[in-house]
C-alpha cells in the first residue's frame, strides 16, 4: 500500500512542500504575525498553491523528464495520471478557499499578494513560459509569497531574486532535455552563457538583500554562482544546490531562534 502511495507524494514535491511550510511558518512569526487563524489561512494558501503549481510542473514536464530523468513517477508511469490531476484540484481547491477567506476576514492587501502569485505560477507552470518573461513570473510568485508571510520587503525581494537565481542554475543544466521537449527555456531563449551571467546577477542582488538575515540566507547565493560557475560533472553542480536547499531551510528555522 505505502509502495503505491510514495510516488503519488513523490509527485507532490514532500521537500519542496516541507520548506513552504517552515518558511511561511518562520516568517509569519519572525515578523510577530502568526496570529490564529489568519496564520492557518496564510500557510494554507502559501502551501497548497506551491504544491498544486509543482504537481503541474511535474505532469507537463513529462516530456522533457522521460529524456532526461526516466525514473520520475509520471514518465515511469507508476502513478495514474488522472489520480495526479484530482489531487491538483483538490489543493487548488484548499488554497482558493483559504485566500478567500484571507481577503473576506483581512481585507484586499490579500488579494493583491495572491493574484500576483497566482499570476505568475500559472504563466509559468501552466502556460510554459520558462524563458526571461517565465523566470520573472516565478519570481514575482516567490515575492508574493514571502510577502504574504513577512510582510517584509527587502526580505521578499531577496528571496525572489534567489529563486529566480536558483531556477536559471536548473534550466542550464536540463537544457538539452527542454530542447529536445520544445520548452523554451531561458538558455534556450538567449544562450547558456547569457543564463550564467543572469543567474550569477541575481544571486548577487539576493546576496546584498538576504545578508541581514543570517549566516545561511548569505550562504544560498554563493552556493548557486558556485552551481553555475564550477565545471565538474552535473552530480557536484547538483549536489550544491540540494545544499542550498537545506540552507534555506536552515535560514528559515534561525530566523525564529
Amino acid at each position: 500500500m505505502i509502495q503505491k502511495i510514495f510516488p503519488y507524494i513523490e509527485v507532490m514535491r514532500p521537500g519542496l512542500m516541507v520548506l513552504s511550510i517552515v518558511a511561511s511558518v518562520c516568517l509569519l512569526i519572525y515578523s510577530n504575525n502568526f496570529i490564529f487563524p489568519k496564520s492557518i489561512l496564510i500557510v494554507l494558501t502559501i502551501v497548497s498553491f506551491n504544491t498544486f503549481f509543482n504537481m503541474c510542473n511535474e505532469l507537463l514536464d513529462e516530456d522533457t523528464d522521460r529524456i532526461i530523468k526516466p525514473h520520475k513517477p509520471i514518465p515511469s508511469g507508476r502513478v495514474n495520471r488522472d489520480i495526479v490531476k484530482f489531487l491538483m484540484f483538490f489543493m487548488f481547491l484548499i488554497g482558493f478557499t483559504s485566500l478567500i477567506l484571507l481577503v473576506y476576514y483581512y481585507g484586499i492587501y490579500y488579494l493583491i499578494l495572491g493574484c500576483m502569485g497566482l499570476f505568475g505560477g500559472f504563466i509559468y507552470n501552466v502556460f510554459r513560459e520558462k524563458g526571461l518573461i517565465g523566470n520573472f513570473a516565478l519570481g514575482m510568485t516567490y515575492f508574493s509569497a514571502a510577502m504574504m508571510s513577512s510582510n517584509d520587503l527587502v526580505f521578499s525581494v531577496g528571496f525572489g531574486s534567489l529563486t529566480m537565481a536558483f531556477n536559471v542554475a536548473v534550466q542550464i543544466e536540463d537544457v538539452y532535455g527542454d530542447l529536445l521537449a520544445n520548452i523554451n527555456t531561458l538558455p534556450i531563449e538567449f544562450d547558456i552563457n547569457f543564463s550564467k551571467i543572469f543567474s550569477i546577477f541575481l544571486a548577487v542582488i539576493s546576496f546584498f538583500f538576504l545578508s541581514k538575515y543570517g549566516v545561511f540566507f548569505t550562504l544560498c547565493p554563493i552556493l548557486v554562482i558556485l552551481s553555475v560557475i564550477i565545471d565538474k560533472k552535473v552530480v557536484y553542480k547538483v549536489l550544491l544546490r540540494y545544499i542550498c536547499r537545506i540552507f534555506m531551510l536552515c535560514g528559515f528555522l534561525c530566523l525564529v531562534i
